[in-house]
């Protein structure tokens, strides 16, 4: 399958070369959006390695390096030229590979690559930074480091759904470092709800953080089904092991939470 794939995209790359071509005889600009929405699609599973994943996205900037340089023939505009790639979405996406199959130091040599990317989109730079911030949560030993990152970002640029995400990453720093931390930590998660209250993986980290203090049962039922109502309008796949835990708290709110947690697995 994967060696199919390499053939189609490799027909593709040939048609795109030959379309930029035309494009310049005619000074105009090619149209590049069908080719990069279908690549962003079409990618390999998680567990086919990190070898197959490097393969194919480096493949892929290979095509837009190529099509980068015949551009440069006709202009130098820096905005034109982001315009006929994908470059940074596609090594974010080989990082956050690289993370999810727990190879934090290929994540950082992987992001070292955009160094010297002169233009890049405010959402990849978000996702540039979160990658890099995950890496610090995911090592023990980094996690004050990360932290300071956090707290060092500006957030001028940003939306109210990265805004909440930095503010739920913090969250997570100060949950990590230690039970001192706690309510620092319950500080910033309210906070990341409060600049956006529809982000539903700040409710999510926030129940969560709540279910390690052992509080579902002196939440209200309003709140207790807030977090659960806005993960399913998500449509996160998280939500499957919260369902069941929240009814259990609903149904039998005085027992201990650990038999709670343990009914809700078995249901789920």
């Amino acid at each position: 399958l994967c060696i199919a794939q390499r053939v189609v995209e490799a027909r593709e790359a040939v048609a795109v070369a030959v379309a930029v071509a035309d494009s310049l005889n005619v000074n105009t600009m090619p149209d590049m959006k069908a080719v990069i929405n279908t690549w962003r699609e079409r990618l390999p599973n998680l567990s086919d390695g990190m070898a197959v994943w490097d393969s194919l996205l480096m493949w892929r900037n290979h095509v837009f390096s190529h099509v980068t340089a015949m551009m440069q023939q006709s202009t130098t505009a820096t905005a034109t030229l982001a315009a006929v790639h994908d470059v940074p979405w596609t090594v974010i996406k080989l990082a956050h590979t690289a993370r999810k199959l727990k190879l934090n130091s290929t994540c950082i040599s992987t992001l070292s690559r955009l160094a010297n990317l002169t233009t890049m989109d405010v959402h990849d730079a978000f996702h540039k930074l979160r990658e890099r911030i995950m890496v610090c949560l995911s090592s023990e030993g980094e996690r004050f480091a990360g932290l300071s990152m956090v707290n060092s970002t500006k957030l001028d640029y940003f939306n109210d759904r990265q805004k909440a995400e930095l503010f739920r990453l913090k969250g997570e720093f100060l949950n990590a470092i230690g039970d001192d931390s706690v309510p620092e930590s319950q500080t910033a998660l309210s906070h990341a709800m409060v600049v956006c209250a529809t982000y539903a993986k700040g409710w999510l980290s926030w129940a969560q953080l709540l279910d390690r203090l052992q509080l579902f049962s002196s939440l209200t039922p309003t709140f207790a089904c807030t977090d659960v109502l806005l993960e399913r309008h998500d449509g996160r796949v998280e939500l499957r092991g919260v369902v069941p835990l929240q009814l259990y708290c609903r149904a039998e709110p005085e027992q201990k939470m650990s038999e709670k947690v343990g009914a809700a697995i078995l249901v789920a």
